[in-house]
């Protein structure tokens, strides 16, 4: 019975109608049929999902060229890892399917003690479901250990509520929010530049 995390469930069951149907279908599947072909309808729904027209989530590093504001691709670039203070746009949707490829991009942001602050800019259009979530919180865990922050930009109300429904599994993952949403600009940026000073 220890496998059996009732928090984890309700609060799946609370986030993303794509978050209940994977985990009802999954659930089902694991309870009438064997554990290969249960697993391997839990593949194809996030196929079948991917295929409906979920966008491929796409990030972008934010900086700032003479007096401009520039968002390029994040791309595996030696040049960013020095860098304390970072602001990144996700573009696309955020749902389980994406949670691999987002895992990976956190990963190349986070400079081991080195990066001290990371925003992430979510578009207020983009829904985050509890896998997203969790990530998030996961990577805000691992920032704070070498004492950074990690400030949420963007979010939609659904999506800051979805990330803070799962915080509850989380205690010790402080992110901060920015509350206003819209596209991170040149004031945002040199607002944060500044509040990390």
């Amino acid at each position: 019975w220890d496998l059996i995390d009732l928090p984890r469930i309700r609060a799946t069951l609370r986030s993303a109608l794509a978050d209940k149907v994977s985990f009802l279908i999954t659930l089902v599947a694991t309870c009438t049929l064997t554990l290969d072909l249960a697993i391997y309808t839990g593949i194809a729904l996030s196929i079948l999902m991917n295929i409906m027209g979920y966008r491929k989530l796409r990030a972008f590093q934010y900086s700032i060229r003479g007096t401009e504001l520039q968002a390029t691709p994040l791309s595996d670039s030696p040049g960013l890892t020095d860098m304390v203070f970072r602001v990144v746009g996700l573009d696309g949707k955020l749902f389980f399917g994406a949670e691999t490829k987002l895992r990976k991009i956190l990963k190349q942001v986070l400079t081991p003690e080195v990066t001290r602050c990371v925003v992430i800019h979510i578009e207020d259009k983009s829904q985050i479901d509890f896998s997203i979530a969790t990530c998030i919180l996961e990577f805000s865990n691992q920032l704070q250990a070498q004492d950074g922050t990690l400030i949420l930009s963007g979010l939609s109300p659904s999506g800051r509520k979805q990330i803070e429904e799962v915080q509850a599994l989380y205690p010790d993952s402080r992110p901060e929010f920015l509350t206003e949403g819209g596209n991170w600009t040149l004031e945002k940026h040199q607002n944060a530049l500044d509040f990390q000073k």
